[in-house]
Protein backbone atom coordinates (compact mmCIF):
# COMPACT_ATOMS: atom_id res chain seq x y z
CA UNK A 1 0.00 0.00 0.00
CA UNK A 2 2.95 2.37 0.30
CA UNK A 3 2.82 3.07 -3.45
CA UNK A 4 -0.49 4.87 -2.94
CA UNK A 5 1.36 7.61 -1.07
CA UNK A 6 3.63 8.67 -3.95
CA UNK A 7 3.30 11.99 -5.75
CA UNK A 8 2.59 10.52 -9.23
CA UNK A 9 -0.22 8.39 -7.81
CA UNK A 10 -1.76 11.39 -6.00
CA UNK A 11 -1.53 13.45 -9.20
CA UNK A 12 -3.33 10.72 -11.16
CA UNK A 13 -5.97 10.44 -8.42
CA UNK A 14 -6.54 14.21 -8.41
CA UNK A 15 -6.82 14.35 -12.21
CA UNK A 16 -9.23 11.40 -12.32
CA UNK A 17 -11.36 12.80 -9.51
CA UNK A 18 -11.50 16.25 -11.10
CA UNK A 19 -12.55 14.78 -14.44
CA UNK A 20 -14.92 12.02 -13.32
CA UNK A 21 -16.23 13.08 -9.91
CA UNK A 22 -15.81 16.83 -9.39
CA UNK A 23 -17.85 16.72 -6.18
CA UNK A 24 -15.89 13.83 -4.68
CA UNK A 25 -13.88 14.06 -1.51
CA UNK A 26 -10.24 13.00 -1.47
CA UNK A 27 -9.75 10.64 1.45
CA UNK A 28 -6.38 9.96 3.04
CA UNK A 29 -7.35 6.65 4.58
CA UNK A 30 -3.82 5.94 5.82
CA UNK A 31 -4.22 8.46 8.65
CA UNK A 32 -6.16 6.49 11.28
CA UNK A 33 -6.53 9.31 13.82
CA UNK A 34 -8.38 11.85 11.65
CA UNK A 35 -12.14 12.05 11.27
CA UNK A 36 -14.44 13.75 8.81
CA UNK A 37 -17.00 15.64 10.85
CA UNK A 38 -20.49 16.49 9.71
CA UNK A 39 -19.87 20.18 10.37
CA UNK A 40 -17.23 20.34 7.63
CA UNK A 41 -19.72 18.87 5.21
CA UNK A 42 -22.58 21.13 6.28
CA UNK A 43 -20.70 24.38 6.87
CA UNK A 44 -17.46 24.07 4.96
CA UNK A 45 -16.73 24.43 1.27
CA UNK A 46 -18.76 22.04 -0.87
CA UNK A 47 -15.65 20.22 -2.04
CA UNK A 48 -13.67 20.32 1.20
CA UNK A 49 -10.50 18.26 1.18
CA UNK A 50 -10.45 16.27 4.38
CA UNK A 51 -8.85 13.24 5.90
CA UNK A 52 -11.14 10.62 7.33
CA UNK A 53 -11.51 7.07 8.44
CA UNK A 54 -13.78 5.22 6.06
CA UNK A 55 -15.32 1.81 5.59
CA UNK A 56 -14.43 0.44 2.15
CA UNK A 57 -16.91 -2.10 0.82
CA UNK A 58 -17.34 -3.77 -2.54
CA UNK A 59 -19.79 -1.16 -3.85
CA UNK A 60 -19.39 1.75 -1.45
CA UNK A 61 -17.05 3.89 0.58
CA UNK A 62 -18.66 5.22 3.75
CA UNK A 63 -16.90 7.92 5.80
CA UNK A 64 -17.03 7.59 9.56
CA UNK A 65 -18.61 10.78 10.86
CA UNK A 66 -17.86 12.16 14.29
CA UNK A 67 -20.91 14.42 14.43
CA UNK A 68 -21.31 18.13 14.98
CA UNK A 69 -18.51 20.34 16.21
CA UNK A 70 -19.02 23.19 18.63
CA UNK A 71 -18.83 26.56 16.86
CA UNK A 72 -15.65 27.50 18.76
CA UNK A 73 -13.89 24.38 17.45
CA UNK A 74 -15.17 24.95 13.92
CA UNK A 75 -13.61 28.42 14.01
CA UNK A 76 -10.27 26.81 14.81
CA UNK A 77 -10.33 24.29 11.98
CA UNK A 78 -11.87 26.32 9.15
CA UNK A 79 -8.57 28.06 8.27
CA UNK A 80 -7.03 24.62 7.69
CA UNK A 81 -10.02 23.50 5.61
CA UNK A 82 -9.84 26.65 3.50
CA UNK A 83 -6.10 26.20 3.12
CA UNK A 84 -6.51 22.61 1.93
CA UNK A 85 -8.89 23.95 -0.72
CA UNK A 86 -6.27 26.51 -1.80
CA UNK A 87 -3.54 23.85 -2.03
CA UNK A 88 -5.75 21.60 -4.14
CA UNK A 89 -6.66 24.51 -6.44
CA UNK A 90 -2.98 25.48 -6.71
CA UNK A 91 -2.01 21.93 -7.62
CA UNK A 92 -4.76 21.50 -10.19
CA UNK A 93 -4.21 24.92 -11.80
CA UNK A 94 -0.40 24.87 -11.57
CA UNK A 95 -0.41 28.20 -9.73
CA UNK A 96 2.82 28.90 -7.86
CA UNK A 97 1.49 32.12 -6.30
CA UNK A 98 -1.44 30.23 -4.82
CA UNK A 99 0.99 27.70 -3.33
CA UNK A 100 2.89 30.57 -1.68
CA UNK A 101 -0.35 32.15 -0.46
CA UNK A 102 -1.55 28.84 0.98
CA UNK A 103 1.72 28.38 2.86
CA UNK A 104 1.53 31.92 4.20
CA UNK A 105 -2.05 31.30 5.39
CA UNK A 106 -1.31 27.92 6.95
CA UNK A 107 -1.95 28.17 10.71
CA UNK A 108 1.26 26.31 11.55
CA UNK A 109 3.36 28.56 9.31
CA UNK A 110 1.69 31.70 10.66
CA UNK A 111 2.42 30.55 14.20
CA UNK A 112 6.12 30.42 13.41
CA UNK A 113 6.12 33.91 11.86
CA UNK A 114 7.88 32.74 8.69
CA UNK A 115 9.08 35.41 6.28
CA UNK A 116 7.57 35.54 2.80
CA UNK A 117 10.98 35.21 1.15
CA UNK A 118 11.63 32.00 3.13
CA UNK A 119 8.25 30.60 2.09
CA UNK A 120 8.97 31.45 -1.55
CA UNK A 121 12.32 29.66 -1.28
CA UNK A 122 10.60 26.62 0.27
CA UNK A 123 8.02 26.53 -2.55
CA UNK A 124 10.79 26.84 -5.16
CA UNK A 125 12.73 24.00 -3.52
CA UNK A 126 9.60 21.84 -3.37
CA UNK A 127 8.74 22.46 -7.02
CA UNK A 128 12.33 21.86 -8.11
CA UNK A 129 12.51 18.66 -6.07
CA UNK A 130 9.29 17.23 -7.51
CA UNK A 131 9.37 18.61 -11.08
CA UNK A 132 9.64 15.18 -12.68
CA UNK A 133 6.36 14.17 -10.99
CA UNK A 134 4.39 17.35 -11.68
CA UNK A 135 1.69 17.60 -14.36
CA UNK A 136 2.57 19.25 -17.68
CA UNK A 137 0.96 22.51 -16.57
CA UNK A 138 3.89 23.07 -14.24
CA UNK A 139 6.34 22.95 -17.17
CA UNK A 140 6.04 26.72 -17.53
CA UNK A 141 7.26 27.07 -13.93
CA UNK A 142 10.50 29.09 -13.98
CA UNK A 143 13.19 27.12 -12.17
Amino acid sequence: MRALRTIPIYVRFAEAIKQNSPDAWIINYTNPMSLCVKTLYLCGPVQAVVETNAVFERDAIRPILAGDLPECVKELIMPAVENHEAILEAALTCNEELVVKAFMNDPQVKGRKCKEQDIRLLVKDMLDGTKKYLPEGWSSYKR
